[in-house]
């Protein structure tokens, strides 16, 4: 999986977990992406791995909230389509 599509999991599965939380419309939502991205790649195991990867949630806090502090919602809005 190219890194950039990796990246982009990460931070998709991050902003699921804003709720405490990753939804099947979520997880969908993810799948297409990377469906998209590399249609040859193992969405399934690639989904395993970087949703183990990123539990470590304070890699990735830091990040979310200068998101949430800069009110990126149309950027969420499209990764959901909310």
């Amino acid at each position: 999986t190219p890194p950039y599509v990796s990246a982009v999991i990460c931070l998709m599965i991050e902003i699921a977990r804003l709720d405490g939380k990753i939804d099947t419309d979520e997880i969908d939502e993810i799948k297409q992406f990377y469906a998209d991205a590399y249609p040859n790649g193992n969405f399934d195991e690639i989904f395993e791995d970087l949703k183990a990867w990123t539990s470590h949630k304070e890699s990735f806090t830091p990040f979310i909230n200068i998101i949430n502090s800069n009110s990126r919602f149309e950027f969420l809005k499209k990764i959901f389509n909310f």
